[in-house]
């Protein structure tokens, strides 16, 4: 959902009704409607007459109805319109849209209730619908139904509609207003306003957002009731129209194509740092990044793009703090990148911010080059930060040349470095992204895997369950069923997670269908110390399922101190239940015998004579 609205696939709608029988007229709604189809006809969308259609004084609901249903199910994006009287419902307060023939008491069956209108958005085909009501208590619209949750943006949840934005000319309990002999009603004459004549100093192109934001200062400065908006999935940030008060700036890029001097004039850093805070307080973002891409590419010495750097940054206003980040980032992320070391050299003698907005975004574009320039050229004393801040940059993205590259490159120089950046690698990465560094640090980790098991055990335990699970479930599609790094993963988190976590973990196993992963994962806690305590947690969760396995693990397979260590703790937990069914899961006369040594000096020949050699009936 992006660009302007394309003509050829936007339908306006605008119903207007300016005589009652029952109600006071309306004139301006006329008027309204009038000069809005020549608004979108003409220098807003440029609409074919056929794609603007004007619904005046409608005799029917099922009039109003119909031509929403068509323009909703005939358009891309759709623009809907209403003027008149609003009144509000007899049963649920609700808005309800005044034709000529309505009637107090009996507006659900005279007026059209907003709710119908409402249904027929939540079920349209169309991607973009902005509603615009110029009527009293026209804010009612927002909570239509009869409960908050039934509003218009709730009911499209679910549909294929994009964006909705609507436009109310009047709180809930607010009247709009028609200013006596104006051609326009206040509302609509504000908007009008802001569509023909656009906004001085502003973008470009403006979106609803803007557009609104306008039009309430115009209203509220006018003493006018002020408007109400409503935004699904920021419609309301998109381009909405052109805007007719823009002018372009005068971009004097001349100064990118000067022959490059030792010290650039300060002069012209300045007028490039004006230029661009100029385009940024404008909203003017396309010819702001072309500039920013501008000066960020290789025909722009290193020397002048830190200077311009550090003169943004001595701005006190934030703004140019934020300018000067964008440049960096794009000088980072440039792909011709052969100025970054010596920009990166630059801004460190500047000891500037954005250094490390520079490395991050470096970070993102996996320059092993720069990697390998750092690793020899950067200063010891700046080493280390310089390092973190990379692959900061690197450890939200996928970067398996960045990976490859640095077991022998860089961190040869500093490991304890390379561990701390795992553990934040492990925080930050996607699933997709961690199991290509898992791979790849298996198949290039030279330390004996110190660095592939420290990833393996950060993410076994610093991730949620369910990300474990579906990073076992990744590395299982890409190394086949019997992935030595699901096995190690899931080891690992059997063993290192907390008691609660590590239940969590083999319910999210079970979740996923993995009984392979399930089994060995509780075969791995029936050999810890933590028996008791795991499967009191399982037996907690109702996962008596769990427990048991753990149980029969143990008695079947388990090392014997740590089976008669159990057996001392459920008799001090006063658990004789459990204690039992450790007993009963001991078979065979080997397993048995193994465990009677240890039973006796345990003082346990109570349990070892009747219950582990019981009696022949």
């Amino acid at each position: 959902m992006s660009g302007l609205p394309d003509p050829s696939t936007t339908r306006v709608l605008l119903i207007g009704a300016d005589k009652f029988d029952h109600l006071d007229d309306l004139p301006a709604a006329r008027t309204n409607v009038d000069r809005l189809v020549k608004v979108f006809t003409g220098e807003v969308w440029d609409l074919a007459p056929a794609h603007c259609t004007p619904l005046l004084n409608p005799a029917t609901s099922y009039a109003v109805e119909s031509a929403v249903d068509q323009a909703l199910n005939d358009g891309d994006t759709v623009l809907l319109y209403y003027v008149g009287h609003g009144v509000v419902e007899d049963e649920n307060h609700g808005l309800c849209l005044a034709l000529p023939q309505s009637k107090a008491n009996f507006y659900n069956s005279t007026a059209v209730p907003y709710k119908w209108i409402q249904r027929r958005v939540a079920r349209a085909t169309a991607s973009r619908v902005i509603v615009i009501l110029d009527c009293c208590f026209s804010a009612r619209a927002m909570q239509a139904g009869s409960t908050p949750s039934s509003n218009v943006a709730a009911l499209a949840d679910d549909q294929g509609v994009e964006g909705i934005y609507l436009m109310a000319a009047a709180a809930e309990n607010a009247v709009a207003l028609a200013p006596p002999g104006a051609q326009f009603t206040a509302f609509t004459g504000a908007w009008i306003d802001v569509l023909t004549r656009g906004v001085p100093n502003g973008p470009k192109y403006l979106t609803l957002d803007t557009v609104f934001d306008t039009l309430k200062t115009s209203l509220t400065g006018a003493g006018m009731p002020v408007p109400v908006p409503l935004d699904r999935n920021q419609l309301g940030r998109v381009p909405f129209c052109r805007n007719l008060a823009h002018t372009p700036v005068r971009t004097d890029l001349s100064l990118l194509q000067e022959a490059e001097e030792e010290e650039p004039a300060e002069h012209e850093i300045r007028h490039l740092a004006e230029q661009l805070s100029i385009m940024r307080r404008a909203q003017r973002w396309e010819e702001y990044r072309h500039l920013v891409r501008e000066l960020a590419g290789t025909q722009v010495s290193a020397h002048k793009q830190a200077e311009l750097i550090s003169v943004l940054e001595e701005d006190t206003r934030d703004p140019a703090h934020d300018m000067a980040h964008d440049l960096a980032s794009a000088i980072g992320t440039n792909k011709q990148y052969q100025l970054l070391p010596d920009v990166v050299l630059a801004l460190d003698r500047a000891d500037a911010e954005s250094w490390n907005v520079l490395l991050r975004a470096a970070g993102r574009g996996y320059h092993t080059a720069v990697l390998d320039w750092l690793a020899d050229s950067l200063p010891e004393a700046r080493y280390g930060g310089a390092m973190y801040h990379l692959f900061d940059g690197a450890a939200g993205h996928e970067a398996p040349a960045l990976w490859a590259h640095a077991q022998w490159s860089l961190f040869k120089r500093n490991k304890g470095m390379m561990a701390s950046f795992l553990k934040e690698t492990a925080d930050q990465q996607t699933i997709e992204g961690l199991a290509t560094c898992v791979i790849k640090l298996r198949a290039n980790d030279y330390d004996g895997r110190q660095f592939h098991s420290t990833l393996i055990d950060a993410v076994a335990t610093r991730r949620p369950a369910l990300d474990v699970v579906a990073l076992v479930g990744a590395l299982k599609q890409l190394q086949g069923e019997g992935s030595e790094d699901a096995d190690a993963l899931v080891r690992s988190a059997a063993v290192h997670r907390e008691l609660d976590e590590a239940r969590d973990f083999v319910g999210a196993l079970r979740g996923a269908r993995m009984e392979a992963e399930v089994a060995r994962a509780l075969g791995v806690m029936a050999v810890d110390t933590t028996v008791p305590d795991r499967i009191e947690a399982f037996r907690a969760a109702g996962q008596d399922e769990d427990a048991d396995e753990i149980i029969r693990l143990l008695g079947r397979h388990g090392a014997p101190d740590i089976f008669v260590m159990s057996l001392q703790e459920f008799e001090r937990r006063d658990l004789p239940q459990e204690r039992q069914r450790l007993m009963r899961s001991v078979h065979g006369w080997r397993r048995r015998a193994r465990l009677a040594r240890p039973m006796r000096r345990a003082g346990l020949q109570d349990y070892w004579l009747t219950a582990m050699w019981p009696r022949r009936r």
